[in-house]
């Protein structure tokens, strides 16, 4: 501002003072631009992630509108207190059920985006180039959590029956009980998966205690 690059053409030196002190007295995050398309390209990893794992391909609704549709709000709303421990708390309304909803898939997709497939993290001047780390168990674990939070999409649906915990055990089973058909296996494979706890299961608090 003092040499004259903001605002070039008011050049009363009075108004451009009085111009500095309006901008010094905001204390927010004044926007440009260029802030704008990086916090589009910032916001983009998180949407590649909703997109992949809870909508699918093919919605042309807005993320807000297309997940809020399939919202069936649930009568105890999971929230993560710490990493994979959660507790249960009931709404005072719909909307603020919602929008703890919403905050809770966008930050769970943003705090594990390399692990869910939302892109390989950048890498350190000099350093090789990170590998792709999307991980399987992540993946279900977030779509499951989502599902738990009462999203209830196709894609939801189709994921949830992918669950990676089938095949390890799958495998062990077939160790221990190598002489039993595959029928055995896959029932007591059905009822072993029941039996595992929730993985949003946690104690009930009331919304006053958070």
């Amino acid at each position: 501002m003092r040499i004259g690059l903001l605002f070039p053409k008011v050049t009363d030196r009075a108004s451009r003072e009085a111009l500095l002190k309006a901008i010094l007295s905001i204390k927010c995050l004044i926007p440009s631009l260029k802030s704008l398309h990086e916090n589009l390209k910032y916001l983009g990893v998180g949407a590649k992630i909703l997109n992949d794992l809870i909508l699918g391909k093919g919605n042309r609704s807005t993320l807000y509108k297309a997940l809020k549709d399939s919202w069936k709000p649930p009568a105890e709303i999971p929230v993560e207190i710490a990493e994979n421990k959660y507790c249960r708390l009931r709404s005072d309304s719909i909307q603020s059920g919602w929008d703890l909803v919403y905050k809770q898939i966008w930050i769970s997709a943003f705090r594990n985006f390399a692990e869910l497939g939302g892109r390989r993290p950048r890498k350190e001047v000099g350093q090789p180039q990170n590998a792709e780390v999307a991980n399987p168990n992540s993946q279900f674990q977030f779509v499951h959590f989502v599902h738990e939070l009462g999203i209830q999409t196709r894609r939801v649906k189709e994921r949830l029956r992918q669950d990676p915990r089938r095949e390890s055990i799958r495998l062990s089973i077939n160790q221990i009980y190598k002489l039993q058909s595959s029928t055995f296996v896959e029932r007591l494979l059905d009822k072993m998966l029941l039996e595992l706890p929730p993985i949003t299961d946690g104690p009930r608090i009331k919304p006053s205690e958070l």
